[in-house]
């Protein structure tokens, strides 16, 4: 018995990943089902084929899909988005184990402990970790691709070592574009340095060889990756803070806010966030000194992933795309620990506080910064349907700040649904109304318009002009 209970203090894994569990799973139907969410549930109801064939005109390789498509067609029980939910919980204990495997076993036992508290108790995590998405599986294959990825780096002549990041960084490809290309991007950019530096050959071979394989890896969905990529240098997002650099800067403190304190912080929590906030980045920054040998990589392959979303991806989604920079974020804060073991100490404690205050208003539904999650879709519709009539009730909904289809999707088909997508649909509305089709306008729309122009502003003052609110 007391051998057992030294070997748990020396490694508390088992404990933690019980109670990570145990948190995790817990109520997994409690948020409504989000646009993206409603976009695995179609997408994994297809024909595998058909799932391909309608990814490859989208943003999404098809690894995840795939993989879910074959396990929802298992006899597990509750409803499929629950267990959707439960499978990106698995993934992200699967993470948990292969993080403290690669990287924490390696840290003194007490920095283990801090570790595996603060990820367990991360409400960054919580959120992430159980959607119906594929972060938690990016988490898990970019964390082993970077460490293959330092593995190579440390020494190029080995071969099974470029065999193994080759294999992980195509796996990552296939469940997503981003980190895949930013590994990808930014080992290539060390290995061609330490040739350059060094006049390595070894390394200018593993950096030619590893891209030729993952290139022949990912011949399958090369094509799509090409045809995504010229989608992405069309996208352009919208910028909430107004400017590019006060953007920037929205994006920055929205990312460290999420990573440090979750998306659903309560208002006392962000009180005492904004005094904890300076001492984190000074223990950062320790932690930023002690030049830890995957530093270069993982710092490299966040700002390439960065840049790649830049004008693509709202400020509000930029924490869930880095998701897999969390795991050396806490590494570096621990890094920073001994150089202040007190203050490291204390901050950790505060940092546990504040993030059972985020979970707990998670699990309340209340104080999430993207209300997107929480649109009762399926209460809105019923709502609809039971005061409306199909004959003369149009359905507008503004497609620029909410995506239509959770939603439309849940109702009827005789109703007329209308998505605000520009001047055409103002037309086909002006119509309606003009004609007396419309006597009853059901308007779902985001409080803030981000629409061109600020359409929906105007179609709002233009429709209480001619009905009654």
């Amino acid at each position: 018995m007391r051998a057992r209970l030294a070997a748990l203090r020396r490694h508390p894994l088992p404990l933690f990943l019980c109670l990570q569990a145990a948190l995790l799973f817990w109520n997994l139907d409690l948020l409504p089902i989000w646009g993206d969410e409603h976009h695995t549930l179609i997408t994994v109801a297809k024909p595998w084929w058909k799932a391909c064939q309608d990814l490859a005109c989208e943003y999404h390789p098809p690894g995840y899909f795939l993989l879910m498509h074959g396990l929802t067609r298992l006899p597990w029980p509750g409803s499929q988005i629950s267990q959707l939910r439960a499978w990106s919980v698995v993934w992200m204990l699967l993470a948990t184990a292969l993080v403290y495997i690669l990287f924490v076993k390696r840290l003194h036992v007490p920095d283990r402990w801090w570790f595996l508290a603060l990820w367990t108790t991360s409400p960054f995590l919580l959120l992430y970790s159980r959607m119906a998405r594929s972060y938690s599986m990016q988490l898990f294959f970019a964390v082993l691709a970077i460490y293959c990825a330092a593995e190579l780096l440390d020494d190029p002549r080995h071969l099974r070592r470029l065999t193994l990041y080759s294999i992980a960084a195509a796996a990552l490809l296939y469940i997503h574009y981003l980190p895949g290309l930013a590994i990808l991007a930014a080992t290539a950019a060390l290995l061609a340095w330490k040739t350059l530096r060094g006049r390595d050959r070894s390394a200018a071979v593993a950096l030619v060889s590893s891209t030729a394989l993952v290139a022949i890896l990912y011949l399958p969905w090369a094509r799509q990756l090409v045809s995504t990529l010229g989608l992405v240098t069309h996208d352009h997002t919208h910028y909430a803070a107004g400017g590019l650099w006060r953007e920037h800067l929205l994006r920055h403190v929205y990312a460290f806010v999420a990573l440090c304190f979750g998306e659903t912080p309560p208002l006392w929590v962000i009180a005492l966030a904004v005094l904890l906030a300076p001492v984190l980045l000074w223990l950062l920054w320790c932690g930023v000194r002690s030049v830890p040998a995957w530093l270069a990589l993982v710092a490299l392959s966040g700002l390439t992933a960065y840049l790649g979303m830049a004008n693509v991806v709202a400020f509000s989604f930029v924490p869930a795309r880095l998701i897999f920079l969390f795991p050396f974020f806490l590494l570096v804060f621990l890094r920073g620990r001994p150089v202040h073991p007190r203050l490291a100490a204390a901050s950790a404690v505060a940092l546990l506080i504040l993030s059972l205050g985020s979970i707990h208003s998670y699990f309340a539904k209340s104080d999430f910064l993207n209300k997107g999650y929480l649109i009762p879709t399926e209460e809105i519709a019923a709502l609809v349907e039971q005061n409306s009539t199909r004959q003369d009730t149009l359905v507008l909904i503004d497609f620029y700040g909410i995506d239509p289809y959770p939603f439309s999707d849940r109702l009827r088909n005789d109703f007329h649904v209308l998505a605000l997508r520009g001047p055409t649909t103002v037309a086909h509305l002006r119509a309606a109304t003009l004609q007396g089709r419309a006597r009853t306008i059901w308007y779902l729309r985001s409080p803030h318009d981000v629409s061109p122009n600020g359409l929906n502003d105007l179609l709002e003052v233009e429709l209480r002009g001619r009905y009654d609110v």
